[in-house]
């Protein structure tokens, strides 16, 4: 989570000013050619023993314009042994590498070439506890004095991080953050929440600093690199702000769980409002961020299903265990599709008290199984998070999951 030791430097927080605004100019738009965009894969999660990959035309801005088989793309094994299917409802790629000779592919479109990309080894070799992890955990966000008129001093934050561990290798991991929200509270700026940005790929690459020689040796301790798009919603005023140059954050020697060991960053990262992209707002000099596992809010799932329709109706009670009261904003993570209530809301809890949140959607259609995450944090003052997370497939069984055990 994040403690942000934040030298802020916010160049216009509620206004629309200009002044020191960084210029942007689309690529190419000098000299008025069409530019060649490079076609690229990356990797998404992994669910089932799959490693979830899609493939496209590079953005430019670390997002893709994606790319399926009804378009044309085809994908070669450079190296190593995988079953390959496309996932014929959400156009995505499974890859389920057999072996420890790290599976590489090579997407193609048209005679087109695209990067070669490594999806990894056989997922089994991980040892259990290290194969995935949901953590609820705070941290705090020291800004600089000198901006005091804009943020106190120190924000709380809060997180619900939901995390797939993909081997590369034996000596080198990759965590992609595929559901995971911050919030934060200051007295000033109101309520945040930070996000991973959509469409493109927030990740940490781990490389053992002890290689081992076979499966269930240690894999820790290992080296961390860790990669993030982040969008910052100003609950209170609208804003939203968004880097779009990655923020790297990097950590010598780490243990599981990751976030245990603080990463820090040491280039300035600059955030962008979406709604005037030439309008540089914040930049983050420097930060240290790192997740401590708390659970003083229990959440039960009361109710969970999904028709045949796709239609879920999901019921969660939460218990407050703690011996403080507090005011707490509940979430919804993961596999949501189309809401039809609200996802996110604001509940106060005594010691021992209780709530019933009750969420209503329409899922996508998916070959893997999916799954949605009812996190719940406190805004300010005691720490207190809890989470409940609810696997689910849709459609039903109809033959074609059977497709995935049979690679």
């Amino acid at each position: 989570m994040k403690k942000v030791y934040v030298f802020l430097v916010l160049l216009s927080f509620f206004s629309m000013l200009q002044a020191g605004a960084a210029e942007t100019h689309g690529e190419g738009a000098a000299s008025g050619k069409a530019v060649q965009r490079p076609l690229e894969a990356r990797i998404l999660g992994v669910v089932d023993g799959h490693v979830l990959v899609d493939a496209g035309f590079s953005n430019g801005d670390g997002s893709l314009q994606r790319m399926t088989a009804s378009d044309g793309l085809t994908w070669q094994v450079v190296q190593g042994n995988t079953g390959i299917l496309e996932d014929p409802y959400t156009g995505e790629t499974l890859f389920k590498a057999q072996g420890l000779n790290p599976v590489v592919v090579r997407p193609s479109i048209g005679g087109t070439a695209g990067s070669d990309l490594t999806v990894g080894i056989d997922t089994s070799v991980l040892p259990n506890g290290e194969s995935t992890f949901l953590l609820a955990g705070g941290g705090a966000c020291a800004a600089n004095p000198n901006h005091a008129h804009l943020f106190a001093l120190v924000v709380d934050v809060r997180a619900i991080i939901d995390t797939h561990v993909i081997p590369i290798s034996l000596d080198e991991r990759l965590l992609i953050y595929r559901n995971s929200k911050y919030y934060a509270f200051d007295p000033m700026a109101g309520p945040m929440r930070l996000s991973y940005t959509p469409g493109k790929v927030s990740f940490t690459r781990l490389n053992s600093l002890s290689p081992p020689t076979a499966p269930g040796n240690p894999f820790f301790p290992a080296a961390a690199e860790t990669q993030l798009y982040l969008s910052v919603d100003f609950l209170a005023s609208g804003m939203r702000i968004e880097n779009r140059d990655p923020m790297i954050l990097r950590s010598d020697s780490i243990e599981w769980l990751p976030f245990e060991t603080p990463q820090t960053n040491s280039d300035p990262v600059d955030f962008f409002d979406v709604d005037n992209p030439n309008n540089l707002v914040m930049q983050i000099v420097s930060q240290e961020q790192y997740v401590y596992p708390t659970r003083e809010i229990r959440v039960d799932s009361s109710s969970f299903s999904v028709n045949s329709d796709g239609a879920l109706v999901a019921t969660f009670t939460l218990t407050n265990e703690s011996e403080s009261e507090g005011d707490l904003r509940w979430f919804v993570l993961g596999d949501i599709g189309a809401a039809q209530s609200p996802v996110e809301g604001l509940v106060e809890l005594v010691p021992g008290g209780t709530e019933t949140v009750q969420i209503r959607s329409t899922v996508k259609r998916a070959l893997y199984t999916q799954a949605i995450t009812l996190g719940v944090v406190s805004q300010g003052g005691p720490r207190l998070t809890g989470l409940q997370k609810q696997e689910f497939h849709y459609p039903a069984d109809d033959g074609r999951r059977s497709l995935l055990g049979s690679q």
